[in-house]
């Protein structure tokens, strides 16, 4: 973000494109994967689990109808793909038709594993009692209901119907299992062989589901274990690898089937366990380690019968007690949590949610999945945990207990049938008796009181899917811990500021517009939600703002892309697509082919009915608008530029290649055609999409799929989705002429998205019905690595500008792992300035012929050039030099001002060897990466030009961690020569950080203030001493900090920010200080800049007295330097106050201490440049 536009956001972690040299990462980097929780697998080994049907109601004769699944959940489906269970490694256990196995758990193989033993030929040998209850052995076989049986013979046409008729054996058909009596005449007897050896009752169901439920865990979640009667004591918690996982297994394996239901005693033993210190050890052994506050505790809790059995020292009528939480809430019992009876699974369930199990900080991140009305509606919704203290949340499985659910009615899952009614309070719980089906609703209470979930699974099929949503909402509440709505950038224009959100529990975005007070008193607050975008685009009640949207649907949204084949934008429709495409959209997550593309495009496009939660196999959706993390929202109302109507080029010949003079219109006229174009917001998202909202509504007007993206948008549709970047940079706009007529541009790249850059027409804004035809027509063009291999990951922020060749360009870097083995990976890894013809396509690149051979660490990384900085030095509107840095610290000079294009070159050296105008490294000679945009300003002396930027790199996973790398901030000087005498950071001036200092509970900075002599202004000498003065500043930031957000400078003032990463698994990534520093030398401001008093003026009393020399005298000084509150800080974007600059700052704790969410921080300005702006135009 900057003042009133946006520029690029190099903040959040980047995703990875495929193998390549920097392991660039798919999530946020800040966002830490989270402290592994604890999870207690507690099974039921009951001699119930030897039933071989349910629900318990299904038992009866074994008649027809026992050996149908329409009536026996346990009996063979041939719809159903039964497949084996896994030993430890993975590695699938085998049966077959002619060699069933008829206890494969139990007995072992040759080579020690389990899965040998027993076994029939169930060719011949299925069962000994048929049908009919002869004493043969018969083949297999199954039955099946058919509805063309008749059900009575008076009359004959009383069919069967399988809603009312499940218990008539005339409804069902015998079928005997051979090669052909599978589904469309397929070949099932493998598939009922292993139904056989590995489902045919609850406890091979059981461990079955287990041990392929459980096996995708590894060491990123610690797990114990219990019994109900066997094995009673906990196995403690262990990080689930190498011996644990073996020890589960065989655990799991051995699963008996003998005894009562003792259910109660296991909750109990473990929220006691949990009150002890070591599940809380981050080695999960003993405190050498230190203990982790945040780690989050779960136990699954599986039974197929009514509970029953003692339970000493019980908790009473807890949850009908009023109980004081840990975080000071009173509770005063209420629905859904209360009932009148005392020491059952949910009065246990309730005492361990609500008391604090450890004297640990009460760090335990919450898990607000639904937002109401007010905080206490939130707090006390059931899908909610508000919990920050250490706590034990339930998932109770019930299997073959379905038929139980029916006072109260379970709907299908926890928060359906009658739970609205429970709820509110119109219905109760009944009461619980032992041994009775009323336990089975006390699972279900259990589940709620401790903010879990309830299952019940009548069938293989369920029970694995249980399985699998509770592992899955085990990992979407511990992710969901290291953030909820972070801010990801803002812009503000007139009356409104536009604020990016993400949500990394379920990678859902917002971009919400509020109301910008103008008031004297309130002037720069950031007011009420006026509309949020992502309310409008997926429709209905929304708490943001408490408007109701009638939303979008796949039909009626207006989605484009662009077809590389044809040089065309097209509409996102699947006859619009190239092969290239609809291959890409074929093929699953895995690399497998499957077909589903056409399906996966509506999806894309907003098609809710095949996700899963409408019984499709696609990934839920909370909302329409995916995870917007390092793209900020731009707005684009009428022209606003001051271009002249006289296009006299300073640097040539007066008036050579100025067509635009030659043309009827005027910019100006320009402007007063289009000075009522309606405001339209541009925010890139990680959903595939550009999107453009009416900035009045918040409407989606249309969408944008870029091509580039492609190789990865059927990942979005992956119920096991992980996240990765697609349209994740900020895009820019400007408007120029080409075509015989002025326009405006939008120009995009992708950061870790992928390797391209887009453009777009956006002079007139299409309506939001105007038809795809329509958008697609505004698709202008788009420039990947298929056409010039050079190209990265493209991170930078493409610039528009005016050349002296009398063309409008798009100039930018080449971003980042151009040697990404893709089939089109660059040969050299270099840093290349890429500038592109906005009207011809005609592309000029300038290389610095620094690449993979030239890494200064010696691992071949390829080098990359950031975003580009612009400057016209003469103010004609026309660029005359282009700055950008690279990774390996260069910061490069690029010469455009000639006419002739092939003049056009790196402005110091040889075309085949040329020189930075500096290169960055610390005090050991260590080079220190660019990331980010050079700021540029004239230099104090009236000649050349200074620029400013800050070192570092916030790329890949590695750079999260705690580092102790040095990092610099810089002012250079460009003394502008043509020629360039070689300097390093010996000819800077050398500013300090000179400690901290808190006032008033914020942490403040005090920077030296060393004074700066300019050496001489020949490019061609060089200071032998610092008394001959020096050639510009740098100020080292603490051990293990960085910049790697843009700087801004308005008037003498270099505000940026820093990042200091950490490794506290339980913060948001680390820290972040925002710097004001004097751009003109680096140190600090006489007057304040910060008001540390917080009274809302800027006066003598904001500086601080400190022993700034070490003489023990105090004196007043002004602080450079202020500690966020809100862990890692963006770019600020700047909005005017009387007296002082409004940064608002976005971030990564998602709260912000002021405005709306934004952390908000006024920054005075200095007296003597008030309202002055220096002359020299930027990008």
């Amino acid at each position: 973000m900057t003042g009133l536009t946006a520029v690029a956001l190099l903040l959040g972690a980047q995703g990875a494109l495929h193998a390549a040299p920097l392991a660039l990462s798919t999530k946020p980097l800040f966002l830490k994967t989270g402290v592994a929780p604890n999870l207690i697998i507690t099974l039921d080994d009951s001699g119930s689990m030897r039933r071989d049907y349910m629900p318990d109601n299904r038992s009866g004769n074994r008649n027809e109808r026992f050996y149908s699944s329409d009536y026996n959940g346990v009996a063979y489906n041939p719809e159903v793909a039964y497949d084996p269970p896994l030993h430890a490694d993975g590695t699938p256990f085998s049966t077959t038709f002619h060699n069933a196995y008829t206890s494969p758990f139990t007995n072992t193989c040759s080579d020690g594993r389990r899965g040998c033993g027993p076994a029939k030929d169930l060719s011949v040998d299925y069962i000994t009692r048929d049908l009919w209850g002869s004493n043969q052995t018969w083949p297999a076989f199954y039955a099946k209901f058919t509805s063309s049986n008749l059900l009575s013979l008076v009359p004959l046409t009383v069919l069967c119907d399988i809603l009312t008729d499940l218990d008539q054996n005339v409804c069902y058909n015998r079928v005997t299992v051979s090669a052909t009596s599978g589904p469309s005449g397929s070949d099932e007897r493998q598939n009922f062989a292993n139904w056989y050896s590995f489902y045919r009752d609850r406890n091979l169901t059981t461990i079955t589901g287990a041990s392929r439920a459980f096996y995708p865990l590894g060491n990123d979640i610690r797990v114990g274990w219990q019994r109900l009667n066997t094995s009673t004591t906990i196995k403690p918690v262990r990080f689930f690898t190498s011996t644990h996982r073996t020890a589960f297994y065989n655990w799991l394996f051995d699963l008996p089937h003998s005894g009562g239901t003792p259910l109660r005693r296991a909750l109990q033993r473990a929220g006691v366990y949990f009150k002890t210190n070591q599940p809380y050890y981050n080695n999960a052994v003993d405190s050498g380690d230190g203990s982790a506050s945040c780690r989050q505790n779960y136990q699954v809790l599986m039974t197929d019968g009514l509970w029953n059995g003692g339970l000493s020292n019980g908790p009473g009528n807890y949850d009908n007690s009023e109980q004081t939480l840990p975080d000071g809430t009173s509770y005063n019992p209420q629905a859904p949590f209360q009932d009148d009876n005392s020491n059952v699974l949910a009065d246990l369930a309730f005492k361990y949610w609500a008391e604090d199990l450890s004297t640990l900080a009460n760090d335990v991140p919450p898990y607000m999945l639904q937002q109401g009305a007010s905080a206490s509606a939130n707090y006390w919704n059931a899908q909610n945990d508000p919990a920050n203290w250490q706590h034990l949340v339930n998932f109770t499985v019930g299997l073959g207990l379905g038929a139980s659910l029916t006072d109260p009615v379970w709907g299908g899952s926890t928060f359906t049938g009658d739970y609205p009614n429970l709820a509110d309070g119109s219905k109760n719980w009944p009461a619980i008796t032992s041994n009775t089906p009323s336990t089975v609703s006390d699972l279900w209470h259990a589940a709620i009181n401790s903010r879990g979930q309830f299952f019940s699974a009548d069938d293989p099929k369920a029970l694995a899917a249980a399985f699998k949503t509770i592992l899955n909402r085990v990992a979407d509440r511990t992710s969901s811990g290291t953030s909820v709505a972070i801010e990801s950038g803002a812009i503000t224009h007139s009356d409104n500021v536009y604020i990016a959100r993400f949500n990394s529990r379920d990678w859902t975005g917002q971009v919400v517009a509020h109301a910008l007070s103008h008031d004297p008193v309130t002037l720069g607050d950031i007011g009420a939600a006026v509309w949020d975008a992502a309310c409008a685009l997926t429709g209905g009640a929304c708490t943001t703002d408490g408007n109701t949207y009638t939303g979008r649907t796949a039909a009626n949204r207006q989605i484009v892309t662009y077809n590389p084949a044809t040089g065309t934008g097209v509409p996102f429709q699947w006859a619009d697509l190239n092969s290239s495409q609809t291959t890409f959209l074929n093929r699953a997550s895995d690399g497998t082919v499957d077909s589903e593309g056409e399906a996966r495009l509506h999806y894309l496009r907003g098609d809710r009915s095949q996700e899963q939660s409408n019984g499709g196999g696609f990934r839920d959706r909370k909302g329409l608008l995916g995870d917007v993390v390092d793209a900020t929202p731009i707005y684009v109302g009428p022209p606003d530029r001051f271009y002249p109507d006289d296009w006299d080029d300073a640097r040539t010949t007066g008036n050579d290649n100025t067509a635009e003079d030659q043309v009827t219109g005027t910019y100006a006229d320009f402007k007063a055609a289009h000075d009522s174009r309606a405001g339209v917001v541009y925010v890139g998202a990680n959903d595939g999409m550009l999107h453009a909202f009416a900035a009045a509504t918040g409407a989606e007007l249309f969408a944008y799929v870029p091509s580039a993206v492609y190789d990865h948008l059927s990942d979005l549709t992956d119920p096991a989705y992980g996240h990765r970047f697609y349209v994740d940079a900020t895009p820019t706009e400007g408007d120029a002429f080409f075509g015989g007529a002025w326009h405006t541009i939008l120009v995009g790249g992708l950061r870790a998205g992928g390797q391209g850059v887009y453009a777009l027409d956006i002079t007139t804004v299409p309506g939001a019905s105007a038809g795809e035809a329509s958008v697609a027509a505004k698709v202008l063009w788009e420039f990947t690595d298929a056409d010039d291999a050079d190209l990265g990951a493209t991170y930078g922020q493409p610039q528009i500008v005016r050349l002296h060749n009398g063309h409008w360009a798009a100039v930018f870097g080449n971003g980042y792992n151009n040697t990404d083995n893709d089939g089109k990976a660059s040969s050299t890894g270099n840093a290349v300035l890429f500038i592109r013809d906005l009207e011809s396509g005609t592309v000029i690149k300038l290389d610095t012929h620094r690449g993979t051979a030239d890494d200064p660490t010696g691992n071949a990384r390829p080098n990359g050039l950031a975003t580009v900085t612009s400057a016209d030095v003469d103010g004609d509107s026309i660029v005359d030099y282009l700055y950008a840095g690279d990774l390996f610290g260069n910061l490069w000079k690029f010469d455009v001002k000639a006419g002739n294009t092939s003049n056009w070159k790196i402005a110091y050296g040889s075309s085949s060897n040329p020189t930075p105008l500096f290169t960055a490294v610390d005090a050991n000679g260590t080079h220190e990466p660019i990331t980010t945009a050079p700021s540029i300003r004239r230099h104090p002396t009236g000649e050349g030009f200074l620029l400013m930027f800050g070192t570092g790199k916030y790329l890949e996973n590695q750079d999260s961690a705690l580092s102790t790398k040095m990092q610099s901030a810089y002012g250079i000087w460009d003394r502008d020569g043509s020629s360039l005498k070689a300097f390093t950071r010996s000819n800077l001036l050398e500013q300090t950080i000179e400690q901290a200092t808190t006032v008033n509970g914020t942490d403040f900075r005090i920077m030296s203030d060393h004074s700066l002599t300019w050496a001489d202004s020949d490019p061609t000498t060089l200071p032998s001493s610092s008394s001959d003065g020096y050639l510009g500043w740098y100020m080292d930031l603490l051990a293990g900090e960085m910049q790697v957000t843009d700087s801004l400078v308005r008037g003498n003032r270099l505000i940026f920010t820093t990042l200091i990463p950490n490794d506290d698994p339980c913060s948001l990534g680390g820290d972040s200080w925002l710097m004001v520093l004097d751009y003109r030398d680096g140190g600090r401001f006489n007057l304040p800049v910060f008001d540390t008093d917080n009274n809302g003026v800027f006066a003598l009393a904001d500086l601080v007295e400190v022993d700034v020399d070490g003489d023990g005298n105090k004196e007043k000084i002004s602080v450079g330097g202020q500690k966020s509150k809100s862990g890692i800080l963006q770019t600020p974007t700047l909005g005017s106050m009387a007296d002082a600059d409004r940064a608002y700052l976005g971030g990564s704790d998602g709260k912000g201490t002021d405005c709306a969410g934004q952390d908000c921080t006024d920054i005075g300005r200095d007296p003597a440049t008030r309202n002055r702006q220096s002359w020299l135009q930027l990008r």
